[in-house]
């Protein structure tokens, strides 16, 4: 019995005839263009694009997306360096399933991710290069109601993006501080500057709401309801389906695979689901039509791992891609990224989150770390 056959059986997947369009056309707008919504969250503020094109402050849910304008030079860094022969996105996400219905649930959902926003380029012409700065968030989620859930953040500071940036960083002298022209005042710098320096910041720890609801694309919610989301992937399935009906987006249209590819990827990082369910959600993963294995990639830390990808290509030919990194060994998931590229050319944009951690665990709350 092949893959397929094994996915179609256990979890009544969609007849073949669906279309893998992009999901998360909305998360992806809001994270390239910032014209269509992102998931509310009453965890902390994060960074998104403008309209114009800037990066500006807003209330993002779930993992922190790193924003960066692409650029030749981060052809440096990541990609797919090779393809794994026969390792199918089904064989990977079923053996994620496999893993994560191991585990053991805690005290905490915990989930610590970084940030990286940029590019921001300095110096002087011609001896000039990028940085971009780096920001972590760590989400202690407490798996009873009743107890206190918490979010930590701390500024980890600036670096240079690329191998060609840190070549040309060490060429200048390897500064750790930079003064930029600005309208005014900006973060405590003289008026008229702003300063970037390499410098982490101070940690800062701060209870959540209670009342926070997950999954608010489709319709939210509690963390009783969370807790009792069904084990049974063709009843999970039915059940997101279903939510996505009522906002309007059913099951075989336009978007439907990619918006379920999305939601169910939130569901992984962000929301406190006990192991059962999320084997479930990794195996509804596996069965959605369009969901393809690009081999081994790299994340904004440059951590290799087994790329999970599911695009969507426009009328007008812009393809907008979304990508899972999960481990080779553990297939935990290790990072995501979106991107978004008129045909084969480089991204015009490109969104990235560094997955340190996503595990239950009964450590006490604390901030990330500095480095």
């Amino acid at each position: 019995m092949d893959d397929l056959q094994l996915i179609r059986q256990t979890l009544d997947a969609p007849p073949p005839s669906a279309r893998a369009t992009f999901q998360a056309r909305g998360r992806l707008d809001a994270a390239i263009g910032g014209s269509a919504p992102v998931s509310a969250r009453r965890f902390p503020v994060r960074l998104r694009w403008s309209l114009s094109g800037g990066v500006v402050l807003a209330a993002v849910a779930g993992v922190v997306l790193a924003t960066t304008a692409a650029h030749p030079e981060h052809a440096d860094r990541g990609g797919t360096t090779q393809v794994l022969g026969d390792r199918s996105a089904q064989t990977i996400l079923l053996a994620a399933a496999t893993r994560a219905g191991a585990d053991k649930t805690g005290k905490y959902w915990h989930v610590e991710t970084i940030a990286v926003a940029g590019p921001q380029r300095v110096g002087t012409a011609p001896d000039q290069y990028n940085l971009v700065d780096r920001s972590a968030t760590a989400n202690w989620i407490a798996r009873d109601p009743e107890d206190t859930s918490w979010t930590g953040t701390r500024d980890l500071g600036w670096r240079p993006d690329t191998e060609a940036d840190q070549r040309a960083w060490s060429e200048a002298g390897s500064p750790k501080q930079w003064d930029l022209s600005v309208d005014g005042s900006v973060d405590g710098s003289p008026a008229g500057t702003r300063r970037l320096t390499m410098t982490a910041g101070k940690g800062q720890l701060s209870p959540v709401d209670s009342r926070t609801t997950y999954l608010q694309d489709l319709g939210g919610f509690d963390l009783t309801q969370i807790q009792q989301l069904p084990t049974n992937p063709s009843k999970l399935r039915a059940l997101l389906l279903s939510r996505m009906a009522a906002a309007g987006l059913t099951a075989g249209s336009s978007g439907a695979d990619t918006f379920l590819f999305g939601a169910v990827s939130q569901l992984l990082l962000d929301v406190p689901a006990p192991p059962a369910v999320r084997a479930a959600a990794f195996t509804v993963l596996a069965g959605i039509p369009g969901v393809d294995s690009v081999g081994t990639v790299k994340d904004a830390d440059g951590r290799q791992g087994l790329g999970i990808e599911m695009n969507r290509t426009s009328p007008g030919g812009f393809v907008e891609r979304h990508q899972l990194i999960l481990d080779s060994s553990t297939y935990v998931i290790m990072g995501e990224s979106f991107s978004g590229s008129q045909g084969a050319a480089a991204p015009i944009k490109h969104g990235e989150s560094v997955v340190v951690a996503a595990e239950w665990t009964d450590q006490k709350p604390e901030p990330p770390a500095a480095s």
